[in-house]
């Protein structure tokens, strides 16, 4: 996790002064619901899907004051808020197709 919180406080310059609580929950908060949609009952998210909760986790730290918009316009600015997770269902469904029990190969495919 600290490695995690140490790449999102570079890539969204936020102030771990202020904001260190925050940054703990945003980033427990999508390490639960990546964990969630992974096939194993796993404690950590597996060093190849850290990627992932990166990404979430500036996402989620970005979007911070727009919670219950699916989008907004403002000052000819226009913003369309996805899943969060949408853009990594692929590589989601892949980790899950690669680490799944023989019986369940198949099930996690996205066609």
């Amino acid at each position: 996790m600290a490695d995690v919180k140490k790449q999102l406080v570079t890539l969204t310059n936020a102030n771990l002064t202020i904001e260190d609580l925050k940054i703990d929950t945003i980033i427990d908060s999508m390490t639960a619901r990546l964990l969630s949609k992974l096939v194993k009952d796993l404690k950590e998210v597996p060093k190849e899907l850290e990627f992932i909760l990166l990404e979430v986790c500036v996402k989620r730290y970005n979007q911070i004051g727009d919670e219950g918009y699916s989008s907004r316009s403002q000052e000819g600015e226009s913003l369309t808020l996805s899943s969060i997770f949408d853009e990594f269902e692929e590589d989601i469904a892949a980790w899950n197709e690669k680490n799944s029990e023989p019986s369940q190969v198949g099930k996690w495919s996205m066609l």
